[in-house]
């Protein structure tokens, strides 16, 4: 929870609203790099084949 904008669990109205709940700025940067392609995923992109 202490990536999250809201930590408190109590600050979300419902279930639902807890799982998409969004992320502060810092934790998760986006590269500006225009070489690098941004996957929007927690894990690591591993080709396979």
């Amino acid at each position: 929870m202490k990536e999250a904008q809201k930590p408190d669990t109590a600050s979300y109205r419902t279930f639902n609203e807890f799982f998409v709940r969004p992320l502060r700025d810092e934790v998760r940067p986006i590269d500006t790099d225009p070489n690098v392609l941004v996957y929007a995923c927690r894990w690591r992109y591993q080709p396979v084949g």
